[in-house]
């Protein structure tokens, strides 16, 4: 089924359409369906995985990750910001589940919330944040965006190149 998926000519407009719709469902941020949120990140990994013919395409999105740069797919640089952005949006999604009590899309709305989300995720995942959390999770999210356009207009001209 995914080398049928594979073959097809708009295979990588339909995921990126379908990777658009997600994005309208939410006004406001979000962690995961935001532009540069976790879900970048998911479907550059599978578009990767399925296009190229990647027999192993299951395992966490660092595995997937680390595969596609393992198969020269995905710059290591580029696996490696990703894998940090992952990490970073999914800790923090967590730590805010713990903090409100219940699942959340993105950083709680009262500031003490805020600040304790902070404190634990920099306990976590000890890092440099001199403009504080929010700040940095929206510059992680501008880079996972800014990564997964530049591969997916890249895959773009490779098929191109392939075709002509």
């Amino acid at each position: 089924m995914f080398a049928r998926f594979a073959r097809e000519p708009g295979v990588l407009q339909a995921a990126r359409e379908m990777r658009t719709k997600l994005e309208g469902t939410q006004a406001e941020q979000n962690f995961k369906t935001a532009p540069g949120g976790t879900y970048d990140i998911d479907f550059l990994t599978g578009y990767l995985l399925v296009k190229h013919g990647v027999r192993e395409k299951n395992g966490t999105l660092r595995e997937r990750l680390w595969r596609c740069a393992a198969a020269g797919l995905l710059e290591k640089r580029d696996a490696a910001r990703l894998d940090h952005a992952a990490e970073l949006l999914r800790t923090t999604e967590h730590i805010v589940r713990l903090v409100v009590g219940r699942a959340w899309k993105w950083l709680p709305a009262t500031e003490h919330a805020r600040q304790k989300t902070s404190e634990f995720v920099a306990r976590v995942l000890p890092r440099s944040a001199p403009l504080g959390l929010e700040a940095e999770l929206r510059q992680t999210c501008e880079e996972v965006r800014l990564i997964y356009d530049r591969v997916l207009v890249e895959a773009v001209y490779f098929l191109t190149l392939r075709l002509s």
